[in-house]
């Protein structure tokens, strides 16, 4: 199950910027006294929102993909078959 979220409300646009980010450790803070590991991600934009997946929830994307577009075809499949009876 995803566990990855956006939380930009109606986010749309053109999809671009996708990228896999290696881990790496954030230092900040004065004079670097602090640090953070940031875990690996697949990232990319979506119009103006940047959007960032763990490497296992864009796995988990990928999985559910061709099921979610095949329910897209499916509908648009039937709205164009009532449209051509009626």
């Amino acid at each position: 199950m995803m566990s990855s979220s956006v939380s930009i409300p109606n986010v749309g646009g053109e999809l671009r910027a996708i990228k896999y980010e290696a881990a790496h450790v954030f230092h900040y803070g004065a004079n670097d006294k602090y640090s953070a590991d940031i875990p690996a991600c697949v990232s990319f934009r979506l119009g103006d929102a940047r959007v960032a997946l763990t490497v296992s929830d864009a796995r988990d994307l990928l999985e559910a993909l061709p099921s979610v577009l095949a329910q897209d075809d499916y509908a648009e499949y039937v709205t164009f078959d009532s449209k051509a009876v009626a």
